[in-house]
């Protein structure tokens, strides 16, 4: 069992008060990365160059077991992220990134598949990612995040379209707040999702998708089921360091949950949809809210270990 993730490795470059650090980042990796701390088989697919910043990443990946799939390390160079650290642990990006991998190959122990943000939209790269995850909706689970990094959107034409055509392939979405903001064009402060249904969840229902799952911050998650269940539950952190990576641990916990719980679609039907009992969901949002809890305990895109998250539970 094996979840193939595809989208950006990249350095996370951090600038704060006491200077600049050099260290593995990129939501798709650390979603890759998460998975396999998790206890899953995990495999990423991105687009890196074999020079020191790639090494860096690859070497990183290794040591929590992540596997590349073939023609990941064939970029010219590797992307960067320049992060800025308000004194508050608050991070804001700024990119350079290329995006032009392969059609990787999709391996038949695969049962679920994650993209989103930069992947499902940046060409050339977004075609390939779109041809597999149209190859692996007949064996596995699609998951996405939109993660709209609005530095690399706001610069490719019409992106709020295209992201959302592209989450209409997931059976799972886990979007943060701030993205919902974005993709429907309202400011974050008027956006409460504990407190409506959101019109943008809606529409993902009407396109098939089967569970949404939206980061709130301090608020917590919440998910939502298309027979209108929604459920709660609160931010566990007991001190925060900062918040990189805490969406990308979210994303990884579902889908190890969704690994470990086995759920999947009837492949055999044309409207496929994932069933959750609302147990189900209540249990995955517990597991996701402590793995993003422990990461925000610490600097950076630490995830944790599976040990380190059964300790806490």
């Amino acid at each position: 069992m094996t979840v193939l993730v595809l989208g950006e490795a990249l350095i996370d470059r951090f600038h704060n008060a006491t200077g600049v650090q050099d260290v593995p980042g990129g939501s798709a990796a650390n979603v890759a990365l998460g998975v396999a701390r998790l206890g899953v088989e995990s495999t990423l697919g991105t687009w890196v160059a074999e020079d020191s910043a790639g090494r860096q990443l690859t070497d990183h990946l290794a040591d929590s077991a992540v596997r590349l799939a073939p023609g990941s390390t064939d970029a010219p160079v590797t992307s960067i992220a320049d992060i800025q650290l308000s004194p508050k642990g608050d991070a804001q990006y700024e990119f350079t990134i290329q995006w032009a991998p392969p059609v990787f190959a999709l391996d038949a122990e695969v049962l679920a598949l994650h993209t989103g943000s930069i992947a499902a939209v940046m060409e050339p790269g977004a075609e390939s990612v779109r041809t597999l995850v149209e190859a692996a909706k007949s064996q596995a689970v699609i998951t996405f995040d939109p993660n709209a990094r609005p530095a690399i959107m706001d610069q490719i034409p019409d992106s709020q379209r295209l992201l959302r055509e592209a989450s209409y392939q997931a059976d799972l979405i886990k979007v943060s707040d701030e993205d919902c903001a974005w993709l429907t064009g309202l400011e974050r402060s008027h956006f409460q999702p504990s407190q409506e249904h959101p019109e943008l969840v809606d529409d993902w229902f009407a396109h098939g998708v089967s569970l949404v799952v939206i980061t709130a911050g301090k608020a917590g998650l919440v998910a939502y089921l298309p027979d209108g269940t929604k459920i709660l539950q609160e931010s566990k952190p007991r001190r925060v360091v900062d918040t990189v990576g805490a969406g990308d641990s979210v994303m990884a916990a579902l889908l190890v949950q969704l690994v470990e719980q086995r759920i999947s679609p009837d492949f055999s039907v044309s409207k496929r949809r994932l069933v959750f009992s609302p147990h189900q969901v209540k249990e995955m949002l517990h597991y996701a809210s402590t793995v993003a809890a422990l990461t925000c305990e610490r600097a950076g895109a630490d995830l944790p270990t599976r040990e380190q998250v059964q300790e806490r539970l």
